[in-house]
């Protein structure tokens, strides 16, 4: 039973990266995971950026400091497990005969490790919520619902430059 579960997994893993493959996406380039930039520690909207925007006090800068700095110091080294594994998931589809138990274990594996870093985000999350006052968390959702509603426009056309 488990090895089935293991041989759809790894299936259902080499489905994705087929698809990304075919829709010409490549792999996140180094210094980067799933859109995030890792190489300045860059975690969410820069502090000082939400410091202005919801007219934080000082005492709430230095504990949403002291929460930034414990999410980085939390999901860099996972990051990095996350990388590694993507990058033998890589050479283990790239190989002669490639073996769909192992492949299913290190996808499990990296699944298990996003599932870390999800709750890590929730927590620090929780903290910054825990901070704000009701007006601060009003204005802190608006920022958010802005942020997304940015994205998913995504950047500006170039057409007719």
């Amino acid at each position: 039973m488990m090895r089935k579960l293991l041989n759809i997994l790894a299936a259902g893993g080499l489905l994705t990266l087929t698809a990304l493959t075919v829709q010409g996406q490549s792999p996140a380039p180094e210094g980067h995971f799933h859109g995030h930039r890792m190489g300045a520690g860059h975690f969410g909207p820069p502090l000082h950026v939400l410091e202005e925007y919801l007219h934080l006090s000082a005492s709430q800068t230095a504990a949403a400091q002291t929460l930034h700095q414990t999410l980085r110091d939390t999901v860099r080294p996972l990051f990095e497990q996350t990388r590694a594994l993507h990058g033998q998931i890589r050479e283990a589809l790239d190989s002669a005969t490639p073996d769909a138990a192992a492949i299913g274990r290190l996808m499990i594996s990296s699944h298990w490790i996003h599932q870390q870093i999800r709750a890590t985000h929730e927590n620090y999350e929780k903290g910054f919520r825990a901070l704000l006052n009701p007006d601060q968390v009003t204005r802190y959702n608006s920022f958010l619902e802005l942020r997304k509603a940015s994205r998913k426009q995504g950047p500006p056309s170039t057409e007719g430059e």
